[in-house]
């Protein structure tokens, strides 16, 4: 994999245990007329506590149709509890939409999984809850908006995954990698994004880490979107590796789009480490034509692994000829036995530089799938 030198061991983010992080939905465009913002109510969380740490939540619900408005703000525990005390609706939302609330006021609450807020009308007292294991309906209901937010794991293609962060930089690139709610998460299709966004002045990457080894088999990825296009600046990884695995260069089996920080140069390789040796790695280029969704597959065996690209989208079948976009079976002597290794999506910046054009950006990864080798 053509990773700069700094990177050395670059993908140590995995520290798998010690993560924070987050998930919602990414706020939509708003639509402006005559002067007045329009569509429906958005919540978009500001300030987040680090997951284990205590703080005060922050955020903004655009679209607001005027003021006399709470946030009713509810965490999870083993069960749902109101915010800040066992009172509904004590938080205000400010005519700007702005609001903010203590969610560590009670012993535990710093390690609550999950985070729901709710903009409610003022007079309209929503239920109280005690360790209900659902958010009530009638929640959802009453209010003008309402968003659940997943802190520390995600639930993705029937997986639970880790989703890391740092606010020092780390490996890859180095990079910072985000814990906000809008950079990583599963939208309502199940869809998972990854994003690359700028926030407090600083360029931050995503990362998932599924919470299992899963060994020899065939790993899918699915993803949707103009991969062809990404910014030249901008990786997305969709790999395996071993923290503990140094003897078998961390067990890393790579599928990789990027064009590396040059303007003309293949937009995909496959790898399996040690990279700087020519039968371990292939580069390709993939042009979208009519789909957007395209399918990657590397398929996991003692002796070799098969790597193929194809137009093809949910659930896998075998493409026909004129689907496959590039396959190749690898069977150097660096292949890695199995271990303790994880499945690793990751969308990050090269040397950590900004994109080269400014922009944030995301990638859609529409599933995950695996298929144990006795299943084959």
């Amino acid at each position: 994999m053509l990773k700069n030198k700094a990177l050395k061991a670059a993908k140590l983010m995995v520290l798998f245990l010690g993560f924070a992080a987050f998930f919602s939905c990414v706020t939509p465009p708003e639509k402006k007329e005559k002067g007045l913002i329009t569509g429906p109510p958005v919540i978009e969380l500001l300030d987040v506590p680090d997951h284990g740490q205590k703080g005060v939540l922050t955020g903004r619900i655009k679209n607001l149709d005027g003021g006399g408005y709470n946030a009713a703000v509810y965490v999870y525990k083993n069960g749902w509890y109101n915010k800040p005390f066992w009172k509904p609706c004590e938080s205000e939302i400010k005519n700007d939409g702005s609001f903010s609330c203590d969610i560590t006021t009670e012993a535990g609450d710093e390690f609550a999984s999950k985070i729901a807020v709710f903009a409610v009308k003022k007079g309209i007292k929503p239920r109280l809850l005690a360790g209900e294991k659902k958010l009530p309906a009638s929640l959802y209901e009453e209010s003008a908006a309402g968003r659940e937010y997943q802190r520390m794991y995600i639930d993705f293609s029937g997986y639970k995954w880790v989703v890391s962060s740092s606010k020092t930089l780390m490996g890859p690139g180095p990079n910072y990698f985000s814990e906000h709610p809008e950079d990583i998460f599963v939208d309502e299709k199940g869809y998972l994004h990854l994003c690359i966004s700028k926030r407090g002045g600083k360029w931050h990457s995503s990362a998932i880490v599924l919470s299992e080894s899963l060994g020899y088999g065939k790993y899918v990825f699915y993803v949707r979107g103009r991969i062809d296009r990404l910014d030249k600046n901008t990786i997305v990884g969709l790999f395996t590796w071993d923290n503990n695995a140094p003897q078998n260069k961390y067990r890393e089996i790579d599928i990789e789009f990027s064009r590396w920080g040059m303007d003309a140069y293949d937009n995909t390789q496959f790898v399996v480490q040690p990279h700087k040796e020519a039968e371990n790695i292939r580069r390709f280029n993939i042009e979208i034509k009519e789909t957007e969704d395209t399918a990657h597959v590397f398929e996991w065996k003692r002796e070799s692994i098969y790597f193929q690209s194809a137009y093809i989208s949910a659930p896998f079948k075998k493409p026909s000829k004129k689907d496959i976009i590039y396959s190749w079976k690898c069977t150097s002597p660096d292949i890695p036995p199995k271990g303790r290794e994880k499945v690793i999506l990751n969308f990050w910046l090269l040397d950590g530089k900004a994109p080269s054009d400014g922009m944030e950006t995301e990638v859609v990864i529409t599933g995950f799938e695996f298929i144990p080798a006795g299943k084959l």
